[in-house]
């Protein structure tokens, strides 16, 4: 018994191992077949392949997915030459254009270009595959961007869009090197166009914002031969710098900078929409205006040199400016400048603008006018030259055809100058002195001025003035005040008047008088004589040295001033009293006076005593 058991289980052993190595056999058999199968099909697929590439099969077949792809984003396209390497793949184009289907319109073509390509999913058990464009390396790019009348483009209804052909063109990755190309840019609406040419740009992926759907892409522009027309004038040689990251709708600028002979000018920030144009940008700019005038005009010629540094954000014509404007000198029309300052925001459409701020100039100039080192804070509106003035002034000096004011203050301030005339009402005017070819004045106050210049003619009207000290043809005043004064002045005369003037003491070489009153008086000033009249003057006293009058009262007076002679004329004088060292006479009645004064001698002669 125990010898069969054994023996049984032996031959059972060597049954089991022998049906093992014939299923491992089988297995190896099966592994076997399929490798040779597979590198049959994979040996077929490449004969397939190597066929279809030798007859060009492939490249019909991946230019009809690129011109499908292109299709679906409303671009047509079409090639002298298009061809596929297979190994690495990459894609040829020589002498491509690229059109709107929409509108018909050229948006650009390609001298040469070269796409190196991935399939991302070549094994997949799909009918579909997943094309990635890694580099695209392009020569003689001639790129367009035209914006008609209208404000339409000729990109209008290109979409870039996920593909929906079965090979799937993806450029989320693509890195971008283009060379010896060209760009232009037209815009009729806006009367602007430009041209660059020999022009360089890299395009790298950015990351995209979290939640992102927009393609983005890192630049790198540059370009020193471009030009820009707007209108007629043209600026050239103008030299482009740029980087930042571009996306469909706009760009994000890190630092771009254009040269040329209007200026230099470094932008950072960022353009949000092409077709609005809407910007948001930190700007530092030196401007050459002479040029920039010839090129963008606005009416008038602008001479001289300007910079900022600030903020400007807007939307096509449509700005506001906040920020610093310097410029050393500066000449508009009769309008002048140096050394200017200005700390301020503005805001305007085309050549219309509205500001607000603090200036501060060396020496400012208009028409007849000029104020040096002055100091201005308001708000200012206007159009070219053309402007209206709010706010508060202070100038060191202020000259204009009447006279030049000394430290003059002004709180409440409007001026308006428009077609060469200006117009002023300013109001709390301070000022420590006047000085004109007939008078000198000293501490000024009035609560109201208005000016009206135009045509070399001044018109000033004062409601009401004060002033410590007047100082006119030999004679002082102090403590005068005037009232309903208004001045007319022209390149020959000046006319005077005022509805009354009062002085608390009046000096003159021979006779000082106390509160002296003059009604409804005139000056007239032509060719070096002078003529005042006045309806009635008066005085509480007068002391000549050697006799002391009191209350004097003369009626339509007239005093003529011309070739070192005075002349004067009442019809009536009355002198309540007369004291002397030897007489004192009361209640003096005076007809018909005339008096001629001639080198300190004095003749006259009454009609009546």
């Amino acid at each position: 018994m125990p010898e069969e058991t054994d023996n049984t289980r032996n031959e059972e052993g060597r049954e089991a191992s022998e049906s093992g190595g014939r299923k491992r056999f089988s297995v190896r058999k099966a592994i076997l077949a399929a490798s040779i199968a597979a590198m049959g099909i994979a040996g077929a697929i490449a004969i397939i392949l190597a066929i279809l590439y030798q007859t060009g099969a492939i490249d019909s077949y991946v230019e009809n997915q690129f011109v499908r792809a292109l299709d679906e984003m409303g671009i047509g396209f079409r090639a002298d030459r298009f061809a596929v390497q297979a190994s690495p793949l990459t894609m040829r184009v020589e002498n491509a254009v690229f059109t709107n289907k929409k509108n018909g319109k050229r948006l650009g073509g390609i001298r040469n270009a070269k796409f190196g390509m991935t399939v991302l999913d070549l094994f997949a058990l799909s009918t579909e595959r997943n094309l990635n464009i890694d580099s695209a390396e392009i020569t003689g790019l001639d790129l367009r961007i035209d914006i008609d009348e209208n404000g339409n483009t000729n990109f209008d209804g290109v979409e870039i869009l996920p593909p929906k052909n079965r090979v799937k063109l993806r450029y989320e990755a693509t890195r971008v090197s283009v060379r010896d190309s060209v760009v232009h840019f037209g815009d009729i609406s806006r009367k602007i166009s430009g041209n660059a040419e020999d022009v360089a740009l890299a395009l790298t992926p950015a990351d995209r914002p979290e939640g992102g759907a927009e393609l983005s892409y890192r630049f790198d522009l540059a370009t020193s031969k471009a030009e820009f027309t707007y209108g007629d004038e043209k600026v050239e040689p103008i030299g482009v710098r740029g980087r930042g990251i571009l996306t469909e709708t706009g760009l994000k600028i890190d630092a771009f900078t254009v040269s040329s002979p209007i200026g230099d000018t470094t932008l950072a920030g960022n353009v949000k929409d092409w077709k609005s144009l809407e910007y948001d940008l930190q700007v530092v700019s030196e401007i050459d205006l002479t040029q920039a005038s010839r090129v963008f005009p606005i009416g008038t010629a602008i001479v001289g040199t300007g910079g900022f540094r600030g903020r400007v954000t807007g939307s096509g014509e449509k700005y506001k400016v906040e920020g610093e404007i310097t410029s050393e000198t500066l000449a508009a029309s009769n309008v002048r400048l140096k050394a200017l300052q200005v700390n301020a925001s503005a805001e305007g459409d085309g050549s219309l603008y509205n500001a607000s701020g603090k200036a501060i100039a060396e020496m400012l100039t208009f028409g007849d006018f000029r104020l040096d080192y002055t100091q201005i804070t308001g708000n200012i509106r206007g159009s070219g030259t053309d402007f209206k003035w709010f706010g508060a002034l202070q100038t060191a000096a202020f000259d204009s055809p009447l006279g030049t004011v000394g430290s003059l203050y002004i709180n409440d301030g409007v001026a308006e100058y428009r077609d060469n005339k200006l117009l002023m009402n300013l109001g709390g005017v301070r000022a420590k002195k006047f000085t004109s070819a007939d008078a000198y004045l000293e501490s000024i106050q009035t609560p109201s001025i208005r000016i009206v210049s135009s045509n070399g003619i001044t018109n000033a009207t004062v409601a009401n003035a004060r002033a410590d000290k007047i100082v006119a043809e030999g004679s002082t005043l102090s403590g005068v005040v005037v009232d309903g004064l208004e001045i007319k002045d022209r390149p020959a005369d000046t006319d005077i008047a005022a509805r009354s003037v009062k002085a608390d003491r009046l000096t003159t070489d021979d006779a000082r008088l106390g509160n002296v009153a003059a009604q409804d008086v005139t000056v007239n000033r032509r060719s070096g004589r002078m003529n005042l009249r006045s309806k009635k003057i008066s005085a509480e006293t007068a002391d000549t040295g050697s006799a002391k009058l009191g209350r004097i009262d003369a009626n339509d007076v007239a005093v003529n001033v011309e070739g070192g002679v005075t002349r004067v004329e009442t019809p009536v004088v009355r002198i309540a009293r007369v004291e002397t060292d030897s007489a004192v006479l009361a209640n003096l009645n005076i007809a018909g006076v005339r008096l001629s004064v001639r080198k300190g001698v004095i003749e006259g002669s009454t009609a009546d005593f």
